[in-house]
């Protein structure tokens, strides 16, 4: 749960701090495809968790750094700015948004490490006038209680069933599914 908390509360943050973007989770890396789905609708932060690791335990709890990521996409400039001016002015807030953050949450406990913002920019991107920024960092966290050893950690079940939620700028579902992955007995054949 604290990593579904600590995505979540990483987007209330954005949304608070940038009103007038489209703030979302995702699952991780876009489709060409997908970045021209949503490039209409920009400018946009699509919040992910990259990875889980360096897990240690402290007594019974698992502790972990968490890779964050946020996809900050710009379609078409509005009111004539280009995208790649529109993208700059909004990383700094984010950035700031992000720093010495522990977001509220007893289970974070350390500020994020490693911050950065990459340019994704490329011409193949730029011929659809669309700027695309990546920013990732790592966010040390207890996982939770109740493991005793890394060998438990390995023997938990993969996740079974997916769900996905898709909002609009004003928190109204636009989407809502879930998806078996596989079932329990697939799993254990």
């Amino acid at each position: 749960m604290i990593i579904h908390a600590l995505r979540d509360a990483v987007i209330a943050a954005l949304k608070s701090a940038l009103p007038e973007a489209s703030v979302s989770g995702h699952g991780g890396t876009f489709t060409e495809d997908e970045l021209k789905r949503y490039a209409a609708r920009t400018p946009a932060l699509f919040v992910s968790v990259s990875d889980v690791s360096a897990i240690g335990f402290q007594g019974s709890a698992a502790l972990g750094d968490v890779g964050m990521g946020i996809a900050l996409l710009v379609g078409p400039g509005k009111k004539g700015q280009p995208a790649d001016a529109v993208a700059l002015a909004m990383l700094p807030v984010v950035l700031r948004t992000i720093a010495g953050q522990r977001w509220g949450l007893p289970d974070v406990e350390g500020k994020p490490d490693g911050l950065q913002a990459q340019n994704l920019y490329s011409a193949q991107l730029d011929a659809g006038y669309i700027a695309l920024w990546g920013i990732s960092w790592r966010q040390h966290v207890a996982l939770g209680a109740g493991l005793r050893s890394k060998d438990e950690l390995v023997a938990l079940d993969d996740f079974l069933t997916v769900q996905l939620t898709q909002e609009s700028k004003d928190g109204a579902v636009l989407a809502e599914e879930t998806f078996t992955v596989r079932t329990n007995e697939e799993h254990h054949e």
